[in-house]
């Protein structure tokens, strides 16, 4: 699901039943001498079979800070990669560091928004690990870091899945992003948007095991949230004949 003209994949999921996803996470931890995410992204769809595969590409030639999701639609399991030039960190959902205070764990799920949540590479990132107290805004608001800003985002994220968990398909799961976006379940988030944080380009959600997708795209005058749905299914366009 990507737009015209760019270079490398930053998601999306194979007919092998394996999907990827990234959220770009600030660290100095970094070098040029490796293979940018989208490129290594682009080598899970091509290359991939297995979430184990998935995550042996991810890991070879790291070179910045990302939060990197896979799916393996076959078991079903889903991994987050936390990475850096020279650290690296995976778990699923039940990691024991998905619930260190402040970050919370959700049953079968794993999600990201821009910062890492294990102990030790958060402290890669960023110099203090509690990311939703005063001291975080204060830091906010004189403008020593964004995190706050990324904390209200985990935390609308967050509230969405659990409004929908137990029943998040490709449908309702795209409107819940939606929704999110468009102030439903964090007002605070919605406040942030009204001065220009957070302007997403694209929303995207499938179901590697299915091949059902669903995606919609930014518009000139509109962020994602706003703008229609369309629906995809994978397995019926690679067996399409041409037109």
């Amino acid at each position: 699901p990507m737009w015209r003209g760019c270079v490398g994949s930053y998601g999306g999921f194979n007919e092998k039943g394996i999907a990827v996803g990234e959220t770009t996470c600030w660290t100095d931890d970094t070098t040029l001498h490796g293979t940018c995410a989208g490129f290594r992204m682009g080598l899970v769809l091509d290359q991939a079979a297995s979430g184990t595969e998935a995550i042996a590409i991810l890991e070879t030639n790291r070179t910045c800070g990302w939060d990197l999701l896979v799916s393996d639609g076959n078991i079903p399991e889903g991994y987050v990669l936390e990475q850096t030039a020279n650290a690296s960190h995976v778990c699923t959902w039940d990691d024991a560091s998905e619930s260190t205070d402040p970050f919370w764990m959700i049953d079968d799920v794993v999600r990201r928004a821009n910062c890492f949540v294990h102990p030790d590479m958060a402290a890669l990132q960023r110099e203090y690990y509690d990311i939703s107290n005063l001291g975080s805004i204060l830091r906010l608001v004189t403008g020593q870091d964004s995190y706050y800003g990324i904390w209200r985002h985990y935390v609308a994220l967050s509230k969405g899945i659990e409004s929908i968990w137990g029943a998040m398909d490709v449908n309702t799961t795209m409107v819940m992003c939606q929704d999110f976006y468009q102030g439903k379940n964090d007002l605070i988030f919605f406040l942030m948007q009204q001065m220009n944080w957070y302007m997403p380009i694209q929303h995207w959600a499938a179901c590697p095991k299915t091949g059902d997708m669903t995606v919609c795209f930014a518009s000139q005058d509109k962020i994602a949230s706003y703008n229609p749905i369309h629906y995809f299914n994978l397995f019926e366009l690679i067996e399409a004949e041409p037109p």
